[in-house]
């Protein structure tokens, strides 16, 4: 049930993600529409409309790398946390195996010994 939880909430992170990344794209095409970059005429130049599309396909790449970074980022957390948990269960398991050793060598010490 706890991996089923996990894969959920991790899902739900990467959707949130993307949809953060379309907003701030959008928000980037809205100020570029808003200052006349993306409004053409009959007097617009080839080089204003090569600035519009480089401004959108730039826009457009920063926002898809960053998307980009932010998954590997949390995949890696993701992945530094599952072997964290796994160096924890291994380090408990050794405590314990060591714990019963030691009463174990006790006990032979114990009985190999002498009685007087």
């Amino acid at each position: 049930m706890a991996e089923a939880e996990k894969e959920h909430t991790r899902s739900r992170w990467v959707l949130w993600s993307a949809l953060a990344v379309i907003a701030i794209y959008g928000i980037f095409v809205f100020l570029l529409w808003r200052t006349g970059v993306l409004t053409f005429d009959q007097q617009t130049r080839d080089s204003q409309a090569f600035a519009a599309v480089l401004g959108l396909l730039g826009g457009f790449f920063a926002s898809s790398l960053t998307f980009v970074g932010v998954v590997l980022k949390h995949s890696l957390d993701e992945r530094n946390a599952q072997i964290a948990e796994r160096n924890a269960r291994l380090a408990e398991e050794t405590e314990r195996r060591l714990t019963l050793e030691s009463q174990r060598n006790d006990q032979l010490k114990r009985e190999e010994a002498p009685e007087p």
